[in-house]
């Protein structure tokens, strides 16, 4: 991909991950408050004789065990994205050694200094190229990263505040 391309494609990768990045930042907002009421209305029945009901037992049973499921989710959502960032980045090294290569061989086989110039061009524009898409790819990867980490968390605290205001 020449550079102009990549700079382009680049543009409209920036506006993507910037989308992901401002829903991440909003559900980041929803599971603080979140977390403020859950926290308050526990602390309120943990301080309340309704504590010793049936339902207050219950309600304080489950905070342990659903932290544990949401947070085992949230480690399983990075695990996954870290996995094929990794596999990305292995591939990734191994067509830019085949550029370099390749690169190597044109300027070896170039019979004056202007061809071996224009070699030496054709490879650092294309690597250009190949570091702006890479570079967005693993912005985009870890933004994705981010958002499957944040799920189960945001969804558990979300689910206890709503069923708590009730």
């Amino acid at each position: 991909m020449n550079p102009a391309t990549a700079l382009r494609t680049s543009a409209n990768s920036a506006a993507h991950i910037g989308n992901m990045a401002a829903i991440t930042a909003r559900k980041h907002g929803e599971l603080a408050i979140a977390s403020g009421q859950v926290i308050a209305a526990r602390l309120a029945l943990a301080s309340s004789p309704g504590v010793a009901t049936p339902g207050g037992q219950a309600e304080m049973a489950r905070m342990m065990p659903e932290k544990a499921e949401a947070f085992a989710a949230s480690g399983l959502g990075a695990a996954r994205h870290i996995g094929a960032m990794a596999a990305n980045a292995s591939a990734e090294i191994l067509r830019e050694t085949t550029h370099v290569a390749s690169a190597v061989a044109a300027m070896a086989m170039s019979t004056n200094p202007m061809a071996l110039m224009a070699a030496q061009q054709r490879y650092v524009m294309g690597w250009f190229g190949r570091a702006i898409e890479s570079t967005m790819e693993l912005t985009a990867a870890t933004a994705r990263m981010h958002e499957a980490m944040l799920a189960p968390v945001h969804k558990t605290a979300t689910a206890n505040a709503r069923r708590l205001q009730k």
